[in-house]
């Protein structure tokens, strides 16, 4: 049988009672209610006053509030709310001041609480967000020393196609460095672009995002897939403060400029919507003056970073004082017996394990703190909001600054991180004219076939210094390199054409490119040739989608068709099924 419940006005009920039977003295009966007498008294005087009514609890708060907010002002600031309804406190006291500066309007704090009162306020619903990051902003002095990226944000052409493109710009010089529509905003589409401005442009020191995906997640360290791929090239992700878009400023106000120039309004179709980015990339970054850099062009304060891009990623390595845990595919590691979560995009990476002074741990992938294991503790402590990342405005100057140091001065003193090869990736050359003659200029400063500590050519206004020998090649001859040329375009027409009309998955465009790319080269093809062989594929592509277009209608008619004779024969069916058992 449970515990009995009774209520505090049920109590004095009977406590009143017990005093009108008369049977015990009063004094007997409030020792038996544990009270006073003269608190038995007060509630008999209640009761005769009131009735049952008088048993209940009074309110104790004060009548009147010598700071309470005068009724003619807080009707005015409702007023204000009412006729916008998206201002907040702060908005709506700056709005009455600059109209009646006579009047001390209350604080925002207090027009918010007079807000929150009267029902116009929402509450927000609270969102999981991704850990602060650990790594402070870096200083931006010279050209790759952080670079810019982010989603300009979806929208939809005349024929309703989705368009949303990614953009990747150099945060000094303003630099336009990718500006491609892509048809998912995951790490299967986002890394194909960095690892080809990775080659073509080489690695900067750090590269600037928000927290959405695929940039970030809400796991140990806000790392992903994408930024696990980016520390292993060797390049020091960094992420804006969540609600903190003027941190990436400059990309965010490029945004606009490509919204102006491009969707406003948008093109007819997507294949006319992507000839507009390419135009506007070229045009932003070589003829359209900038007023932050003296009006002069993005193209003229750019330089390719001197830090060269192998195609190799590779694990971090950590010192003789950590300890070495690799992750396993669930995301966990095995540490004092226990199986702890770190993050399911660390699967198979090897992370650092600092001992503490209080005896704690630790855990870092590389530049990256994931968080704190407590002595002898089951779990990670992930880092809280409000530490890490911070405003740094005065480091991150919004106009072109004096570079502290020169390139080998930065070499110096930002060493890629120290890797051991893991694999290797796939090249993605360009093949647009400005993207295969900086595919030439790269090959030039690699070294390839020439000596060490010559001087080759790079960007209009830039060189590099050879730092190894390359190796040489003897082309063969050219009617070879023809024929090779031909069965390579064909070999390529009917493997397009097997992926669309089998099903077979198909490889992105710029692979498939690159091979043909690749195949020339090795076969001693002239470089010229190569490079107008991958611009031929590149516009073969165009033709291929159209006939894309064409398959999905017929295979959706094809569906259609299969569902309308299965119903007949379904139907046909159960006509004779009923016949025969009549």
């Amino acid at each position: 049988m449970g515990w009995m419940e009774t209520r505090v006005v049920d109590e004095r009920m009977r406590f009143v009672m017990a005093v009108a039977d008369h049977e015990e003295a009063f004094a007997v009966v409030c020792r038996r209610f544990g009270v006073s007498r003269r608190t038995g008294y007060k509630w008999l005087e209640r009761y005769d006053a009131e009735g049952v009514a008088g048993l209940m609890d009074r309110s104790r708060a004060p009548h009147s509030h010598p700071q309470a907010i005068a009724a003619p002002l807080a009707e005015r600031c409702l007023a204000v709310r009412r006729a916008h309804p998206t201002w907040g406190p702060v908005k709506i006291r700056h709005w009455l001041a600059e109209r009646d500066g006579a009047t001390e309007w209350p604080a925002p704090s207090t027009i918010g609480a007079l807000l929150d009162r009267e029902g116009l306020t929402v509450k927000r619903r609270l969102r999981r967000r991704s850990p602060p990051s650990s790594v402070p902003f870096g200083h931006c002095g010279g050209a790759n020393d952080i670079w810019c990226m982010d989603f300009k944000g979806w929208f939809l052409t005349g024929d309703g196609s989705c368009c949303e493109p990614l953009t990747l710009s150099d945060a000094y010089s303003r630099y336009l460095l990718r500006c491609q529509a892509l048809a998912r905003t995951d790490t299967a589409h986002v890394w194909p672009v960095l690892e080809a401005a990775f080659r073509e442009f080489g690695l900067p020191h750090r590269l600037r995002s928000d927290n959405g995906p695929p940039f970030a997640s809400c796991g140990a360290g806000g790392l992903s897939r994408l930024a696990v791929q980016v520390i292993k090239a060797g390049v020091v992700p960094e992420r804006i403060a969540p609600g903190k878009p003027q941190q990436n400023g400059r990309l965010e106000r490029l945004h606009l400029t490509l919204k102006q120039d491009t969707a406003m309004p948008p093109a007819q179709t997507l294949p006319e919507q992507l000839k507009r980015l390419r135009a506007f990339q070229r045009l932003y970054n070589e003829e359209r003056p900038h007023q932050a850099l003296g009006n002069d062009t993005p193209s003229q304060h750019y330089a390719r970073s001197p830090r060269r891009f192998d195609g190799c990623l590779r694990a971090p390595d950590y010192g003789p004082d950590q300890t070495v845990r690799r992750v396993r595919s669930n995301g966990a590691i095995k540490w004092g017996g226990n199986e702890i979560y770190i993050n399911e995009a660390l699967a198979g990476e090897p992370i650092g394990l600092t001992e503490q002074p209080n005896g704690s741990f630790a855990a870092s992938y590389g530049p990256i703190v994931l968080g704190v294991i407590a002595h002898r503790g089951n779990q990670l402590r992930k880092a809280k909001r409000g530490c890490g990342l911070v405003d740094n405005a005065a480091r991150c100057p919004q106009g072109p600054t004096a570079s502290t140091a020169d390139a080998e001065g930065l070499n110096k003193t930002r060493n890629v991180l120290p890797m051991s090869p893991v694999k290797t990736v796939t090249h993605v050359p360009g093949c647009t004219e400005q993207a295969t003659g900086a595919k030439r200029r790269t090959r030039a400063e690699a070294g390839v076939g020439v000596p060490a500590g010559t001087a080759v050519a790079g960007p209009p206004h830039a060189a590099k210094v050879v730092g190894s020998v390359g190796r040489s090649r003897t082309p063969p001859s050219p009617t070879a390199a023809d024929a090779f040329g031909a069965s390579a375009l064909w070999a390529f027409g009917s493997r397009r054409m097997r992926y669309l009309v089998v099903g077979e998955a198909e490889p992105s465009m710029s692979t498939m490119i690159s091979e043909v790319y690749d195949a020339f080269i090795a076969a001693g093809a002239p470089e010229d040739k190569a490079r107008k062989a991958a611009e031929t594929l590149a516009n073969y592509d165009d033709r291929f989608s159209r006939v894309d277009n064409e398959l999905v209608k017929i295979r959706s008619e094809l569906v259609l068709v299969k569902w309308m004779v299965g119903f007949a024969i379904a139907l046909n069916v159960a006509i004779l099924t009923r016949l025969f058992f009549r």
